[in-house]
């Protein structure tokens, strides 16, 4: 247990000498950032009895990650429609907890791995699939969001054109 507490001390340096060498003038306080993620998996490490134990709670931490990962992602996304700028601190939230998902995937079983991105892969089309309500009326194709607002809610119509007869 001990070489993955080096291991994970090593990695946040590296982490933090990387972005503050390639991405200057950051409004966002990266340091407090990693340094609070990198507390969360030490205490995993060091709060466990056993190394199955570690394991089983890296899994579950990953599992974390990657969903918080999405959702970032998505908030990424919506704010760039949104406004037309990009969201600094957004997009590094992103980028170092993807550094810190690809840490942990080294201590995962492969089973463990595909397990979860399977899950969240599914779970991530089930949710985007039920984002809009889809009917036919008469002869329009009626487009409404559901409960969930991302945007401001429109309807949208599709009217059928009337074919002209010769």
């Amino acid at each position: 247990m001990d070489y993955m507490i080096t291991e994970l001390n090593e990695f946040e340096v590296t982490l933090k000498q990387d972005i503050a060498r390639n991405y200057k003038n950051l409004s966002f306080d990266y340091d407090n950032f990693i340094t609070k993620m990198k507390k969360d998996i030490e205490n995993i490490i060091n709060d466990a009895l056993s190394t199955d134990e570690i394991k089983i709670h890296l899994a579950l931490q990953y599992n974390i990650l990657k969903s918080k990962w999405i959702i970032l992602n998505n908030r990424i996304q919506s704010h760039n429609l949104r406004y037309g700028t990009v969201h600094e601190e957004l997009v590094m939230k992103a980028y170092i907890m993807s550094q810190f998902i690809g840490f942990i995937e080294k201590y995962l079983e492969l089973t463990q791995k595909k397990s979860i991105d399977t899950f969240l892969s599914n779970y991530n089309e089930i949710l985007n699939a039920s984002l809009f309500l889809v009917t036919l009326n008469h002869n329009d194709l009626i487009i409404e969001p559901k409960e969930i607002k991302i945007f401001e809610p429109k309807k949208v119509v599709i009217k059928k054109r009337n074919k002209q007869r010769s």
